[in-house]
């Protein structure tokens, strides 16, 4: 969910759309993720990198821990690569996922929210923690309930 909202935050589009939930979610487990820096082209390879990781459908594809997603967002707020995303990206992919061709529809996005050095800015990860927050919450309400 977390990657899902960060993909909407940085592209203006959801990573997968359909007619119905059904449609979306078929698309979430089938298809393959249009990168966002195909959507975007000023978002950075490190911001995409991490995205695309957060965004796996393999479960060992995606980050680990917490710790490890926040320490490749520092890296990619000081401009640096990232390090798990960088590092184990092309291996949590499957072969279908590595098939994805440029967007060749025009898209309005709206301006990336980053500085011109390409890192994040504090309104971005203040966004994203609340996401994630509210992910958590979702979860704890629908476990008791």
């Amino acid at each position: 969910g977390l990657g899902g909202t960060f993909y909407h935050m940085v592209t203006g589009r959801l990573p997968f759309e359909g007619r119905n939930p059904s449609a979306v979610m078929h698309k979430h487990l089938k298809s393959p993720l249009v990168p966002p820096d195909h959507v975007n082209p000023k978002l950075s390879a490190g911001c995409a990198q991490v995205i695309e990781m957060m965004m796996s459908k393999s479960v060992d594809g995606r980050y680990q821990t917490a710790a490890d997603l926040l320490e490749d967002l520092d890296l990619i707020s000081k401009g640096q690569p990232p390090h798990f995303a960088h590092r184990g990206l092309a291996a949590s992919f499957t072969e279908s996922e590595m098939k994805v061709p440029k967007a060749t529809e025009p898209t309005v996005v709206q301006k990336a929210p980053q500085s011109s050095s390409g890192a994040l800015n504090i309104p971005l990860l203040i966004a994203l923690v609340a996401s994630l927050l509210g992910n958590v919450l979702l979860l704890i309400l629908w476990l008791v309930l």
